[in-house]
């Protein structure tokens, strides 16, 4: 969204990330959030979790970090994530 601000009014709504699994079995969540013109990037720390989002995307840590580096496919994670 810092990027591109005019994705802002596209996307108009929020995400809550919940990855599991991480570290000594660590969890955490973040909220990105395109319906308001937030600071920076409009990434909200996990104190902030919007409480009814429209969108929720649950993913364990070693997944979520091989979609970041391009070393998974989102319907793979997805299949692991169902199963």
């Amino acid at each position: 969204l810092s990027a591109d601000p005019s994705l802002r009014k596209k996307v108009n709504g929020s995400f809550v990330f919940r990855l599991s699994g991480g570290p000594g079995g660590a969890s955490a969540a973040w909220t990105v959030d395109a319906r308001k013109g937030s600071e920076g990037d409009g990434v909200t720390p996990s104190d902030d979790v919007v409480s009814k989002p429209d969108c929720t995307i649950s993913i364990s840590d070693a997944d979520f970090a091989a979609l970041a580096a391009g070393k998974e496919k989102h319907v793979t994670a997805l299949k692991h994530q169902w199963h």
